[in-house]
């Protein structure tokens, strides 16, 4: 196997012959030519081995090509791409939920009070900002009932933002709730109690007291009390 050329020799400038460096004094002493002859012959002499080493590189180069080519068919091969599988037929949601945080997920999983705040468009946009600033897998300890659970940090730390029902505006009111009561759906809240809660926001937006001023103060503080 020829040993690889490590330098391109494209790059390669011809060296000045005529300059006091090289041997042009010595063949123009042994011969009968003029200096500028000479000159002449060496750089003949250095272009005709410049060019083989050029051609030797394009070889070398093409060489190199030829095998990424086929090292990349062969990894093709071994690992082949799949594309994923759908169910025919089956459509999406025409919008999306809002998310909230890990914490007021596992919090309505024990059937545990947690803050409407953090099923506004504001607490779900805070925890999503929060889970790309901390680590999914960090783990931490709980009370369920008698026993320790062991949870993900992100699930058992409160936010720092978080706002009281009671100081609560009446839009956060009304898209924490609508949040909330999907998300009380998604983890299988009895039935009994989904309805409960669900007539009690609509008797809360229904009351004559909404038509007085400071209506929507007074119901906002009642059903924080609830």
């Amino acid at each position: 196997m020829a040993k690889r050329i490590a330098h391109n020799p494209h790059q390669d400038i011809c060296p000045n012959f005529a300059g006091p460096d090289f041997v042009r004094a010595a063949l123009t002493a042994g011969r009968n030519i003029t200096a500028e002859q000479a000159t002449q012959q060496i750089t003949d002499t250095w272009n005709v081995a410049h060019e083989a080493n050029k051609t030797a590189w394009d070889a070398q180069q093409a060489a190199d090509e030829v095998d990424a080519v086929a090292a990349v068919q062969c990894l093709g091969k071994k690992v082949k791409a799949k594309m994923a599988n759908f169910i025919e037929g089956e459509s999406v949601d025409d919008y999306i939920i809002l998310r909230p945080a890990a914490y007021a997920i596992s919090k309505i999983t024990v059937y545990k009070y947690v803050e409407l705040w953090y099923f506004t468009r504001e607490g779900c946009t805070k925890a999503q900002d929060y889970i790309h600033t901390t680590a999914d897998d960090a783990l931490g300890l709980e009370h369920v009932g008698n026993t320790i659970a062991l949870w993900q940090i992100a699930s058992v730390k409160a936010s720092k933002n978080v706002v009281k029902d009671v100081d609560l505006t009446w839009q956060q009111l009304n898209q924490g709730k609508n949040n909330f009561l999907e998300y009380i759906q998604k983890v299988e809240w009895p039935a009994k109690h989904i309805k409960a809660l669900t007539m009690f926001f609509v008797n809360l937006e229904l009351h004559p007291i909404m038509n007085q001023p400071g209506g929507e103060v007074v119901l906002i503080a009642y059903q924080a009390c609830v």
